[in-house]
């Protein structure tokens, strides 16, 4: 026959916090378990053997709330011990009491569910994940709301209770990719669990559904990133802000809010920007190109004294987080009226600058690896989701190069091309050739507009007049790809300005080969 009883011993010294201990009773043989819970004398409750936590006995709020998680705990403590006791009565004929207790101190010593996610959250804070943190503190929160507040140990967890949740949290009204969204997290917490010691490595998240659902399209095409970008926001300096920061996202291949906010200065360097993403710590190099120096131009005064290009944060403790969040929320409240504006059916958000990047890149055909490289995936299957939920329609059937040798109708979508394509294409191909590997000074998005790029003083007059030919908007207008060879003929070739001697070298090697 076994019992176990809660006791508390005085301290030996008058004012002083005692000690909350188990007595373990085994055949008339009594051992003790001791515990990391101080109280002072007047909060037990000896005829009762609990904690005192209503009446006038705790008045301060603080000390009511370490009290509560005591008997919490030692509530859960008790219910495990129970378990394990009955267990062995009804499995094994004979334990000592040694034994018993050794049982018991290794599964009353292992952490609970709460207490184990509130470590990592901890842990999180401690490391500066605070987003991390941020995400494993609403997971808490939900499975606290679903347990009713009682905490359980990682034995009790199972196949059963999860399913449980999973239905509990689609009757709250939750989305079911919401829903999801949370179980993968706690999934993620169970694991680590299993890797700290904590819990038994059990598939009890089998019968749920934790996968990446198909979500809602959040890109939109090249002619609403132009509207976005030409919009007068003239004396509307929150939506201006806004603005730049869904452009320079744009620019810099869907960089993610985040790393915006933590770009610092230095990481540009010889017209390369280079930068750590925060969530997955791939590092990334973007070339330089003149409107993004024009968006953080604007906003030189107010972070001369920042290491960071925007002024939005301005370190890295948890109150520059809170700077960040609280961005992030205005931002998008702003973006959303600009959508309004323009008459977007979706509401725009910073994530659509990145989903609308990701989308007109796969609609020019660019590989899949090198989308995911430019997003900062870590896999291709990552970006394989990421895209699923974009627009299927394939503008461009043919197999052509990066952004910078579209013609604009391309970029533009336009229905029907033909081979004035590639004559432009030819125009930016002699442009590299000629500034020796330079690409064209100009986005894709002027491009579209029909803007050209500036064409180095370098550069002939018969090269320059060839480019911005091959280069005009109107593809009528452009030249055939006989009447440039007639043309280049005609000049006898010169791209260059050759003294005879080179001409007459250049005329003996292209006849030899």
């Amino acid at each position: 026959m076994t019992s176990i009883r809660l006791r508390f011993r005085p301290s030996s010294v008058s004012g002083k916090e005692g000690t909350l201990y188990y007595q373990v009773n085994h055949f008339r043989r009594t051992g003790v378990m001791g515990t990391s819970y101080r109280i002072y004398p007047n909060e037990w409750d000896e005829e009762h053997a609990c904690i005192v936590i209503s009446g006038s006995v705790c008045c301060d709020s603080e000390r009511k709330a370490v009290l509560q998680l005591y008997q919490s705990k030692i509530n859960m403590d008790m219910d495990v011990m129970r378990e394990i006791v009955n267990e062995r009565e009804n499995t094994i004929r004979h334990y000592t009491l040694e034994d018993l207790l050794d049982v018991l101190r290794k599964r009353t010593n292992s952490m609970s569910v709460f207490r184990y996610i509130r470590s990592q959250i901890d842990k999180k804070n401690r490391m500066g994940c605070y987003g991390t943190a941020k995400t494993y503190n609403n997971v808490l929160r939900c499975f606290t709301k679903f347990r009713e507040e009682k905490d359980i140990a990682f034995d009790g967890m199972d196949n059963e209770l999860i399913q449980e949740y999973e239905a509990w949290m689609l009757h709250a009204g939750l989305r079911r990719s919401s829903a999801a969204c949370y179980l993968r997290t706690l999934r993620t917490l169970y694991r680590q669990a299993v890797d700290d010691g904590q819990a038994e490595n059990n598939d009890i998240f089998r019968k749920v559904h934790v996968s990446v659902g198909k979500t809602c399209k959040r890109a939109v095409p090249i002619e609403t990133i132009r509207m976005i970008q030409s919009l007068d926001l003239s004396g509307k300096t929150s939506l201006d802000f806004a603005r730049d920061i869904f452009m320079f996202s744009f620019y810099t291949r869907g960089m993610s809010f985040i790393d915006i906010a933590y770009l610092r200065k230095s990481d540009l360097r010889n017209g390369f920007l280079t930068y750590n993403r925060r969530k997955t710590f791939q590092s990334l190099v973007i070339q330089w190109e003149q409107p993004m120096q024009n968006i953080v131009d604007r906003y030189a005064g107010q972070t001369y004294d920042s290491p960071y290009f925007f002024p939005i944060v301005r370190g890295e403790t948890l109150a520059d987080r809170l700077s960040y969040e609280q961005a992030l929320q205005r931002i998008n409240r702003s973006l959303k009226r600009i959508g309004t504006l323009i008459g977007l059916p979706i509401p725009l958000s910073t994530y659509v600058a990145r989903h609308s990047w990701a989308s007109i890149a796969r609609n020019m055909d660019v590989p899949l690896s090198i989308i995911s490289e430019g997003l900062g995936h870590d896999s291709d299957k990552t970006t394989q989701i990421y895209l699923a939920s974009l627009d299927k329609s394939m503008v461009n059937k043919a197999n052509v190069g990066t952004q910078k040798f579209m013609a604009p109708e391309l970029l533009n979508e336009a229905e029907k091309y033909d081979n004035k394509v590639d004559v432009y294409s030819f125009g930016v191909l002699l442009f590299w050739i000629l500034t020796n590997g330079q690409m064209p000074k100009v986005t894709i998005v002027e491009i579209g507009t029909g803007k050209i790029a500036k064409i180095p003083d370098t550069v002939n007059k018969f090269a320059t007049k060839l480019i911005k030919d091959c280069w005009t908007f109107q593809p009528s207008q452009r030249p055939s790809f006989e009447e440039i060879s007639q043309s280049l003929k005609s000049n006898k070739f010169k791209l260059l300005d050759l003294s005879d001697k080179e001409v007459k070298e250049v005329e003996n090697f292209v006849k030899n080969h």
